[in-house]
């Protein structure tokens, strides 16, 4: 069993050196831990009752962060203590301490004073392999709390940038193709450009940290209402009129922009219509059209096949990643 030890030891090692590359050096990606912890503690948050569920909810995306770290430090801990096994009959031990068997426990202690730096002197490894990994920990326990030191300001600093400008485009009330289709009568060009920017940047965030997806913002500063916000303006751009800007293009790009946010939330959630949402889409499309404040541009512009379609698609999308996490279903027809 002891000459085993090492070779788990080792294995375990490497689980964390990879999983932790992979959530704070690796953008895009998750590491298999961070993403498991993060989604069994939402689940589990999930299944508590209304009047409590809220308030864990809002925690989890903190918490999996703390856990996270927490089991990076407690593998590495029991990792090396596997690595000393063998060898914990050699370890070289002060007049004060001397175990009359040593064994897994005493391995696991030179490893927890070694993995924390503070070297009681108390027992050390009796030659140099062990000597040198004992160095070789305590690298490693500085690396993983510097990685976590870095790590985790730079999330708080993304969720209080997301929150900002969700907030920001929930307060033009666009969700509603009504309030949207009196918004671009002003300067529709730049307000479907500040919204696409917006979403791009959601996007962006989400995709590099996908642990911002278990943090749970108040409604109005979630990505559920600016992807919202998004689409409401969207579908009423096709009956503006700007009469210094031409707007194709400005809507061509918001398209593009709601697409991928679509996709970052068919990955946490979302889901594919399965055509029912057609209907609803052409309605939704019709009101924009009764809403706009250019009736010239709302005889004649028109809702193609293709806009319906992937209206259809990002509403059930939406709907689904907003009912896993929590928020209100649209009221949108």
């Amino acid at each position: 069993m002891r000459a085993l030890a090492p070779v788990l030891g080792a294995l375990l090692v490497g689980l964390v050196a990879v999983d932790a590359f992979r959530t704070v050096l690796l953008p895009t990606s998750s590491g298999g831990l961070s993403q498991v912890l993060s989604l069994g503690l939402w689940r589990a948050g999930r299944l508590l009752p209304q009047r409590v569920r809220l308030p864990v909810l809002r925690v989890t995306g903190p918490l999996a962060l703390v856990l996270t770290v927490a089991s990076w430090l407690a593998l590495l801990l029991l990792a090396f203590a596997l690595v000393y096994l063998p060898a914990v009959d050699g370890l070289a031990f002060s007049d004060q301490y001397r175990p009359a068997s040593p064994g897994f426990g005493t391995a696991l202690y030179l490893s927890g004073v070694s993995l924390t730096t503070i070297g009681f002197g108390d027992v050390v490894g009796g030659s140099l392999p062990v000597r040198a990994l004992t160095v070789v920990e305590a690298g490693a326990g500085l690396g993983v709390l510097t990685a976590a030191l870095g790590y985790l300001p730079t999330i708080y600093t993304l969720v209080s940038e997301l929150r900002t400008n969700n907030q920001a485009v929930a307060d033009l009330a666009v969700e509603d193709v009504g309030g949207a289709s009196e918004l671009l009568s002003v300067d529709a060009a730049l307000v479907l450009d500040a919204v696409r920017r917006d979403l791009l940047s959601a996007r962006q965030h989400l995709q590099r940290f996908p642990v911002l997806h278990y943090f749970h913002p108040p409604y109005d500063e979630s990505v559920v209402a600016l992807t919202r916000g998004g689409l409401g303006l969207w579908v009423a751009a096709h009956f503006a009129d700007d009469q210094q800007r031409p707007l194709p293009r400005h809507v061509k790009a918001l398209e593009q922009a709601l697409r991928r946010m679509s996709d970052a939330m068919l990955a946490h959630g979302g889901k594919s219509h399965d055509g029912g949402d057609l209907a609803r889409a052409g309605r939704t499309f019709e009101r924009a059209r009764q809403a706009s404040a250019h009736p010239d541009a709302a005889r004649e512009g028109e809702a193609t096949e293709d806009a319906v379609a992937l209206l259809a698609e990002v509403h059930a999308v939406l709907d689904a990643y907003a009912l896993r996490h929590d928020y209100p279903e649209s009221d949108q027809p």
